[in-house]
């Protein structure tokens, strides 16, 4: 039997097709009852939308760019939706499965369904249910193939990636949380023990809550139903965590991160010491991705994970598999951006997997083969996308002989060296948890997330995009540049201007943002070219990037000084270090007027009552709801006579 990257050959797996009509059984289902099965068939219910409760609405865009209590109140409002759409309509079919003593029933209110176990004679009377959209068989799964070991040697994946050039500006993945949906991670390795988040919202086993209670039934190991920390049989989760946040007790880092913290959910079982293969049922892997939302059962809190890494896929199956595209797609309405090994079925064109080349997936190839780091791998999957024809994979990533962790048990510090999409997976996650961290962008979304890396990536192979390589190599540094605002250029009054008016116009361009996000502009005005004062004055508002403006400061003293202490204090607040704050305005925002520029980019700032025989200073800086560094234009000056 194949096994994959992370997936073995699913033969009997159906492919995605026309849209399930209500009360549909899946093909596999009925391929399952045609046998004349007698015992107990695992499903998954589908429920129809409730009028009125069609759809749950996406949280806002912007959602990373909110702070602190409104952040906290708009994702408890959508998770309470999300939970609550299930519970309120299917009161009838609960009161069918409480009927029949059907007791092992699961919510999976995520994609709005429940899992259960039903006797073939109750599958038509369920499917009849008016609340039943369809119903389907929860497949079985393969687990991820054990990394095979290898010397531990050196390798330059890290460099190739451009990581330490972020990490010599101080990002070090900080104030991000990773999580890993795999076969779980050793905790115990010294590597990955020191940056593991711990508590209990850090650690599900999704094994252990469906097939797994206890260990000695079921094939299941000790692993297989620890549900009090981290741990991990096979390998394959140790050794993705390790490129993602692996320390340096082999004498040199191995992970991408030195700085985010991890968690774990384990959706496959260990390799059996029978040579049975183990599998996981579709419904475990559907609670995995729930608790991700959510890892406390607290809407009310926080505590979901920035970014997913998850190196897995449907192996050896020609198409397009939908079945995760919905959770996929709720934890990215939520902000977490999830990463998918591309797959290891090269290097034939369109052997792309599932859910990798789904429209909503972000699927990382391989590159590497011996004496060459920037070839593509043969193993690594190849596009089109089976599910849209769009390029796959997006981007690539080293996965060739790749040093990272091994599991310890004992607690270790023992590595290997392993190759595979999987391992090219992580090195994307980690760039992603770099740039959202301290010193990054944390308010960045998924998409400007996954565009800034496809844009900025290395080209490899044809020129522009292809089926190979997708955009190119990642580049990590490049991703942080196009990242940051476009800087201002100063226009006028020219450096060094003198024997101007007190009365002026800055004027400045500023470029359009290339993820096409709002620039705001800071104008900063002193009498002293380093900007450092005792007090500052900022007067803060909303800006649109296409319309500039231009008001005035209706007089420097009346705006930096309180009525009737004007003149006792002018002088020396003019002649001392003060720092002034603009932010442009819309066109329809209050206070001023503004008339469109035939350029876009061009912006202006009236500033009057400026004093007579005194010379300033000024620049422009650039911030986008992204967060993060500014860019600035540099520091010009001009006299007033």
């Amino acid at each position: 039997m194949t096994r994959l990257f992370l997936l073995c050959g699913l033969a009997t797996l159906f492919l995605c097709g026309n849209p399930v009509t209500a009360a549909e059984l899946g093909s596999h289902l009925l391929s399952v009852l045609s046998r004349g099965t007698t015992g107990s068939i695992p499903v998954i219910i589908t429920l129809k939308p409730e009028p009125g409760l069609e759809q749950v609405a996406p949280l806002a865009a912007d959602i990373r760019t909110r702070k602190g209590e409104r952040r906290r109140l708009a994702r408890m409002h959508h998770l309470r939706q999300l939970k609550q759409r299930t519970a309120k309509h299917r009161q009838q079919l609960r009161d069918l499965l409480a009927v029949n003593q059907i007791n092992k029933v699961k919510s999976l209110w995520l994609i709005d369904s429940v899992a259960a176990e039903l006797p073939p004679n109750l599958i038509d009377e369920v499917a009849a249910q008016p609340e039943v959209l369809s119903v389907r068989y929860d497949r079985l799964i393969d687990p991820p193939a054990s990394p095979a070991p290898a010397a531990a040697t050196a390798t330059s994946n890290l460099n190739l990636i451009k990581a330490p050039d972020l990490w010599n500006l101080g990002l070090t993945g900080q104030g991000v949380t990773i999580a890993l949906m795999d076969t779980g991670v050793d905790v115990n390795h010294p590597d990955l023990q020191p940056s593991y988040r711990g508590g209990t919202n850090s650690w599900y086993n999704a094994i252990a809550a469906t097939d797994c209670p206890t260990s000695g039934v079921n094939n299941c190991d000790l692993c297989d139903a620890d549900t009090s920390q981290p741990c991990d049989s096979t390998g394959h989760g140790t050794a993705v965590a390790g490129v993602l946040v692996g320390g340096s007790n082999s004498g040199q880092t191995i992970g991408v991160t030195s700085g985010a913290q991890w968690i774990a959910t384990k959706i496959f079982k260990s390799d059996d010491a029978q040579s049975i293969l183990p599998q996981t049922q579709e419904s475990a892997i559907h609670l995995a991705f729930q608790w991700l939302l959510d890892p406390d059962n607290n809407p009310a809190t926080d505590d979901a994970p920035d970014v997913l890494n998850a190196s897995w896929g449907f192996s050896a199956v020609d198409g397009c598999l939908l079945t995760f595209e919905a959770d996929v797609q709720a934890l990215r309405n939520a902000g977490i951006a999830v990463v998918f090994s591309a797959g290891n079925d090269g290097p034939a064109q369109g052997s792309d997997v599932s859910p990798a080349n789904n429209a909503n997936s972000y699927a990382v190839g391989s590159v590497g083969a011996i004496g060459d780091p920037t070839l593509i791998s043969d193993f690594s999957s190849r596009g089109p996308s089976s599910c849209n024809s769009a390029i796959f994979p997006d981007i690539v990533a080293p996965g060739f002989s790749i040093l990272t962790a091994d599991i310890s048990l004992a607690g270790s510090a023992t590595y290997l060296t392993a190759s595979g999409t999987s391992f090219s997976a992580p090195h994307i996650t980690g760039v992603m948890a770099l740039l959202r961290g301290q010193g990054g962008f944390p308010g960045a979304s998924v998409k400007e997330l996954e565009d800034a890396l496809r844009l900025s990536a290395a080209d490899l192979g044809p020129a522009g995009p292809d089926n190979d390589y997708g955009y190119g190599l990642v580049d990590a540094k490049a991703a942080y540049d196009l990242l940051l605002p476009p800087a201002p250029a100063l226009l006028s009054p020219a450096d060094q201007s003198s024997g101007l008016a007190t009365d002026i116009t800055l004027t400045w361009k500023q470029p359009l943002d290339a993820l096409g996000a709002a620039v705001s502009n800071t104008v900063l005005l002193d009498t002293d070219p380093n900007f450092s004062s005792p007090r500052s004055f900022q007067v803060t508002a909303a800006l649109t990037t296409t319309t500039p403006a231009s008001y005035a400061m209706f007089g420097l003293s009346a705006l930096l000084l309180p009525l009737g202490l004007r003149k006792k204090y002018r002088a020396a607040l003019l002649l001392g270090v003060a720092l002034i704050l603009f932010t442009l305005l819309s066109a329809c925002g209050g206070g001023g007027s503004s008339t469109p520029a035939p350029d876009p980019t061009l912006r202006s700032l009236d500033v009057t009552g400026l004093t007579a025989g005194t010379t300033y200073y000024w620049k422009v800086e650039a911030q986008t709801p992204r967060g993060g560094p500014v860019s600035d234009s540099g520091v010009w000056s001009f006299g007033v006579k």
